[in-house]
């Protein structure tokens, strides 16, 4: 949900930017906010996905996966879970 309301945020803040620039606004300091929460939204968003897909093709993550995937009830993805865990933590 970051990513696509820091996009607003940014698009909003630079809109808002232009029309203090033109006359029509005085909220230069509430614009330069919004493009710098949208600007860190979008990096923080950035470093989510990065790690997500960092721990995904990891070997644990791998293993996780392919547990789940050859689970056929909740006790079984239960057990994934609690190796998963056991494996993250050595």
């Amino acid at each position: 949900m970051a990513l696509p309301l820091g996009v607003v945020a940014v698009v909003l803040g630079i809109m808002g930017r232009h029309r203090v620039k033109h006359g029509d606004a005085t909220n230069k300091g509430m614009a330069t906010v919004g493009v710098a929460l949208g600007g860190l939204a979008l990096v923080l968003a950035g470093a989510v996905v990065a790690m997500g897909a960092a721990f995904l093709s990891s070997d644990s993550g791998r293993d996780y996966n392919n547990c789940l995937e050859k689970a056929t009830g909740q006790a079984q993805r239960d057990q994934c879970a609690k190796q998963f865990e056991r494996d993250i933590t050595r």
